[in-house]
């Protein structure tokens, strides 16, 4: 994910998602306030109700929990990673390994949406100070581009996004195959 971190500016914001057999519930932890926590809970609902869509089992939802984790100690607030949440969840439940290379933001909405944020141009640099080589930006924030030096944009890539969908086919790798994974030719991030 990508934020704006007080006097920093833009940076990356790593997450971490993780799931065990539980109750079916959502933990959304770090040092987070109360809009990030609602943030993942849109991400997991609208996961949740298009999980067919992803390739996922509508029945994991029923006894396994999900973790997602912010493990940064800086205090995180705003909606922003609604979008990098949904993609966590998505790639821990379809077993798709998240492209090391690509950082996103975005708020989603239950229906998978991506809706524009702020801090567009801190974002981007801070996402080219990360040496991240493709950034996913909400096709809203389209304009504010302009604003971002062209020196910056110059490093990456930057794809524009309307929906969750979008996101996958950027962020995430092909599921690996049993050969892939026992010849040790499987991607890793």
């Amino acid at each position: 994910g990508l934020a704006v971190i007080g006097d920093i500016g833009g940076d990356i914001l790593p997450l971490e998602v993780t799931t065990f057999k539980g109750s079916g519930s959502i933990n959304i932890t770090g040092n987070l306030e109360a809009m990030m926590k609602e943030s993942g809970q849109i991400a997991v609902t609208h996961v949740h109700s298009f999980a067919k869509d992803y390739g996922i089992d509508e029945s994991v939802f029923k006894d396994t929990t999900i973790n997602v984790h912010f493990p940064d100690a800086a205090p995180k607030d705003g909606n922003s990673a609604g979008i990098a949440m949904s993609i966590g969840i998505i790639s821990v439940l379809t077993g798709r390994k998240v492209n090391c290379d690509v950082a996103m933001t975005g708020e989603v909405s239950l229906m998978g949406k991506a809706l524009p944020i702020g801090g567009v141009q801190e974002k981007i640099i801070g996402a080219a100070r990360a040496h991240m080589k493709k950034v996913l930006l909400p096709y809203a924030n389209k304009e504010e581009l302009d604003r971002v030096p062209s020196e910056v944009k110059d490093k990456l890539e930057i794809v524009l996004i309307n929906t969750v969908g979008d996101a996958v086919k950027h962020a995430l790798l092909p599921l690996e195959t049993k050969d892939e994974v026992s010849q040790g030719l499987g991607v890793h991030g």
